[in-house]
């Protein structure tokens, strides 16, 4: 799993428990951990089995340990039966194994090593358990040679956080005390809608009238310039909240995609877009057919995609 180093399942069990207790404790940094985190990784390796290994190693044992979860996901919701439980493997053809192992070159071990703790690595990379709720369901298509097809079912993201900030409701919440004409209730002593009071014949107030306080009485009776710049800029850092374009590019990464290919292009061309697309992005599960077929489907539909290549 790393750079000139061969992993044992203790070593395996170790990074992920270690991983999982910095995502708890110190957060995530886009994809991957925070600097102080991986430095903590390093100094547990070292103590417990007298490994000095670098950053880098440590990185490229985690982002192979995550591919090929990714792969083993995959096909864990593949229909047809595939996957054995009690021997964490899968009953795929010789065929099957190679269509496999080009979309998922980093995972080919598991035809013959099983993925270690699945659980683990379910908690660490998608944050749940490898057998509870996945992020997405299959359905069985089986099909009429035997051999198995699958079905993504409708996707359905869940607390998936959204950015929507409508100008009306906006103003309304904060200038409507302001710049509304006073109540019918306010204008006419008597309560009656219908009837307005007369400004130039004022009439005095019984003892047993409403003590309402005239509308004067409100503790804020303009809004200045500088107010309205405030909630601006509240609003402005609102908006700017969320997934970076480094945190989105990382996550293609799982498309395994060539330099050049045209699909990664066309996400490079989403991801400088907006907001929401961004936030889309880093909250699909990250199933490789699933990510793929976002991006055709969303640069398709905004014409920089057209049978698979780019428009100009």
């Amino acid at each position: 799993m790393g750079d000139k180093h061969t992993w044992t399942n203790e070593q395996t069990k170790c990074l992920l428990l270690t991983c999982i207790e910095e995502v708890q404790t110190v957060g995530r940094k886009g994809l991957s951990l925070h600097k102080q985190s991986w430095y903590k990784l390093g100094t547990t390796i070292k103590e417990k089995y007298g490994m000095d290994l670098s950053q880098r190693q440590l990185k490229n044992a985690y982002d192979n340990l995550k591919a090929k979860y990714t792969g083993w996901l995959y096909l864990r919701n593949k229909t047809g039966n595939l996957y054995n439980p009690q021997t964490n493997t899968f009953n795929l053809t010789n065929e099957e194994w190679e269509d496999f192992k080009k979309g998922h070159p980093k995972a080919a071990s598991l035809k013959t090593v099983p993925l270690l703790f699945p659980e683990l690595c379910a908690e660490l990379f998608d944050g749940n358990s490898a057998s509870g709720n996945l992020s997405y369901a299959t359905s069985q298509t089986p099909s009429g040679h035997g051999s198995s097809s699958f079905h993504v079912a409708p996707l359905h993201l869940m607390d998936a956080p959204s950015i929507n900030i409508d100008e009306d409701d906006f103003f309304s919440n904060h200038t409507s005390e302001q710049f509304t004409q006073p109540s019918p209730s306010a204008a006419s002593p008597s309560g009656n809608p219908n009837k307005r009071a007369k400004p130039s014949t004022p009439r005095p107030r019984a003892p047993s009238a409403s003590p309402d306080p005239p509308s004067s009485a409100s503790p804020k009776a303009s809004i200045t310039a500088d107010d309205l710049a405030l909630e601006m800029k509240k609003a402005l850092r609102h908006l700017t909240q969320g997934p970076t374009i480094p945190q989105c590019l990382e996550k293609l990464e799982l498309l395994e995609l060539d330099p050049i290919d045209p699909l990664r292009f066309a996400a490079y061309h989403i991801f400088g877009g907006t907001m929401n697309m961004r936030e889309m992005w880093v909250n699909l599960p990250n199933d490789p057919r699933i990510l793929r077929g976002w991006i055709e489907m969303t640069t398709t539909s905004l014409g920089v995609l057209k049978d698979g290549k780019i428009v100009r």
